[in-house]
């Protein structure tokens, strides 16, 4: 799976001929998989899937979700193993580092341009969020999902962010604005 995708869990055993997936969850995203409309699936081959979701239930620090009909059972037999995510909700850190684990990096562009330091991050019901201090003194928020954050490389303590203009919050009114 890539390092920014939301990995909620992974896939620890099917039932093909009732199209189920157990999936053994990272606890802090054992609720999602209650209201889950759609489940995000990679292969260990690196194929990726996006299944509708018909029920879910919780247990015994699994889940176990039935896909709707429309997924073949040869499919099915073949996500053992694969990484979870939950595709609807793109929220939760990208795989690889939880959000306390972010704290302290430094926030860069796909160009290099460091917009700031970590001070703390959180989760919302919607996604997990990213407070930046930035090099002028204030503030930026940002989430912490996929269609922002393209790497995060906990060795070198950074955080490389794709373009922010659409997602940034910041804490003052000289917003930088976009470009036309």
């Amino acid at each position: 799976m890539a390092e920014s995708d939301s990995q909620i869990g992974y896939v620890t055993a099917v039932n093909p001929s009732r199209r189920e997936l157990r999936v053994k969850t990272r606890n802090r995203y054992a609720d999602r998989f209650e209201n889950m409309a759609w489940i995000g699936l990679v292969l260990k081959d690196g194929e990726s899937m996006r299944c509708r979701v018909e029920s879910a239930r919780f247990g015994d620090g699994s889940a176990i979700v039935a896909l709707r009909p429309g997924v073949t059972r040869d499919n099915v037999a073949r996500l053992k193993g694969a990484a979870v995510s939950d595709p609807g909700g793109s929220g939760g850190p990208p795989v690889g580092a939880d959000l306390d684990e972010l704290e302290g990096l430094r926030v860069e562009t796909l160009d290099g341009t460091p917009l700031g330091d970590i001070a703390t991050a959180f989760e919302t019901k919607a996604h997990g969020v990213l407070e930046i201090d930035t090099p002028d003194g204030g503030k930026l928020l940002l989430p912490a999902t996929k269609e922002v954050i393209d790497t995060i490389d906990l060795d070198s303590g950074k955080v490389v962010v794709r373009d922010i203009a659409p997602f940034a919050v910041y804490d003052d009114d000289d917003t930088p604005q976009r470009e036309a």
